[in-house]
């Protein structure tokens, strides 16, 4: 016998399955709920492109694609996102997706191109983090490695961050260094840091001390300088070198390729730990 259902029932039980109906998509993209994009990068021949960055920068995803030029990019959520694709040599490449539909794309083509990234040109990859420009040199280690290790207060200056002062001179580079004053006193120039006075400041160009050092610590040491002076960067020995910055009489800022600033003695290298209460050292181009 056919069970009798009344028209208001039977509105009712519509109504509740439309509402089951609707409700089904919105459960299957949940919140919290992610796919894995898959895909593949190829060149213009169709060969596959190795070791490309895959990547959907907001979210912290990135991958790198295989010896096949394929990739899977794991835990994307879904929605819409811009996937990027990098290669250096060819011109990048940025694709709306929207997952979960998306989550299997048709390869992606990169064509050749000068493209030229700040990232590349600003980045240290060296031994100590040398800049590119030297990575690959045994040039100025001693500073890059100082630079790594050092925890006091000792300041390092590279090429790029003298060119961003905009100085020409090297004394307004001296200028800009904290707590280093100096004056001229009769036509010879007389360096200070706190504490320390101009006869205990070691200063060395290119690794060889151009100012003598005082007694280890003090603040009034006074041991005579050296004898020769320096023109154009050589030893004069027919005049007396009474100005610490003599040997750098014809640099110019530009020339500078690091400098190191010890004020204290607590900041200083091991090397000068004991002869001197504060050092330059400068490292020429």
């Amino acid at each position: 016998m056919r069970a009798f259902v009344s028209p208001t029932a039977r509105r009712a039980l519509c109504a509740a399955a439309a509402g089951f109906l609707a409700a089904a998509p919105a459960h299957a993209q949940r919140p919290g709920r992610t796919v894995a994009v898959l895909g593949r990068v190829i060149d213009s021949l169709r060969q596959p492109i190795t070791g490309a960055n895959i990547s959907i920068a907001p979210l912290g995803l990135a991958t790198v694609t295989d010896a096949y030029g394929r990739f899977t990019l794991a835990g994307v959520p879904d929605g819409v996102h811009v996937l990027s694709v990098r290669k250096i040599g060819y011109g990048p490449i940025d694709i709306a997706i929207a997952t979960p539909r998306d989550s299997s794309l048709a390869p992606v083509i990169l064509v050749p191109g000068a493209v030229v990234l700040k990232t590349i040109v600003t980045r240290t990859v060296g031994l100590f983090d040398k800049p590119a420009r030297l990575a690959y040199t045994s040039k100025y280690d001693e500073f890059y490695e100082r630079r790594a290790y050092n925890v006091g207060n000792a300041r390092f200056y590279t090429h790029e961050d003298i060119d961003r002062m905009g100085v020409q001179d090297f004394k307004d580079l001296l200028r800009r260094v904290p707590s280093l004053q100096f004056w001229d006193d009769g036509g010879n120039t007389v360096l200070s840091f706190p504490g320390c006075g101009n006869g205990g400041i070691l200063i060395e160009l290119n690794g060889m001390q151009v100012w003598p050092r005082g007694q280890a610590g003090s603040s009034d040491a006074t041991l005579a300088p050296r004898s020769a002076a320096y023109v154009d960067g050589n030893p004069d020995p027919n005049r007396n070198a009474v100005d610490p910055l003599e040997p750098f009489r014809t640099m110019r800022a530009n020339d500078v390729e690091a400098m190191e600033v010890y004020p204290t003695s607590s900041s200083l290298p091991v090397e000068a730990v004991g002869n001197a209460c504060a050092a330059i050292f400068v490292w020429s181009r």
